[in-house]
C-alpha cells in the first residue's frame, strides 16, 4: 500500500459517490423489473456497486491505496465521469427492457468512439461494451429465443 495525494483521495471519493449512484439506480431499475431474471440480474449489479463504493470510501478514508493504481495513470476522475454520464444516467430514462439495451448499445459505442485514452479504453471500455452485449443476449435474445421455441413446440 501506498499513501494517497490530494487528487488520488479526491478520485477515490468521486468514484465511491459514483458506484453509490450507480448501486442507488440499479435498485431503482429493480422497482421496474418485469421478471425475476431481471430483478436478480439488477441486485446482483446494486450490490456489486455496493462493495465497489464502500471499498473506495474505506480506501479514501484510510488515506491508502492499492499499489496497483498507481499504474495505471489512466485512473483518474475523467473515467468515473465517463461511467456515471454515459453508462448509469440512461437507466434513470429507461421505460422498458428494449430501451435500455438500445441506449446501453449506443452509449457503449459513443464512448468507445470518444474516449481518447488507450488505457481506458482496454480497461474500463471494452469491458463495458462487452458487458452491455451480454445484457442483450441476456435480457432480449435468450428469453426471445425461449418464447420462439415455446411457441414452434405448440
Amino acid at each position: 500500500f501506498l499513501h494517497t495525494t490530494h487528487k488520488e483521495y479526491l478520485t477515490l471519493l468521486y468514484a465511491s459517490l459514483s458506484y453509490s449512484f450507480a448501486c442507488f439506480l440499479h435498485t431503482c431499475y429493480m422497482l421496474l423489473a418485469t421478471s425475476k431474471s431481471i430483478l436478480l440480474f439488477h441486485m446482483l449489479l446494486a450490490y456489486i456497486h455496493m462493495l465497489l463504493a464502500y471499498t473506495h470510501m474505506l480506501l479514501a478514508y484510510t488515506h491508502m491505496l492499492p499499489a496497483y493504481i498507481h499504474m495505471l495513470p489512466a485512473y483518474d476522475s475523467a473515467s468515473c465521469i465517463y461511467s456515471t454520464c454515459f453508462f448509469h444516467i440512461h437507466i434513470l430514462l429507461a421505460c422498458n427492457r428494449e430501451y435500455w439495451i438500445l441506449t446501453s448499445l449506443v452509449l457503449s459505442i459513443m464512448r468507445l468512439a470518444y474516449e481518447p485514452s488507450m488505457q481506458i479504453r482496454k480497461r474500463i471500455t471494452y469491458p463495458l461494451l462487452s458487458y452491455h452485449l451480454c445484457s442483450v443476449c441476456f435480457l432480449y435474445v435468450y428469453p426471445y429465443k425461449r418464447i420462439t421455441n415455446l411457441t414452434l413446440s405448440l
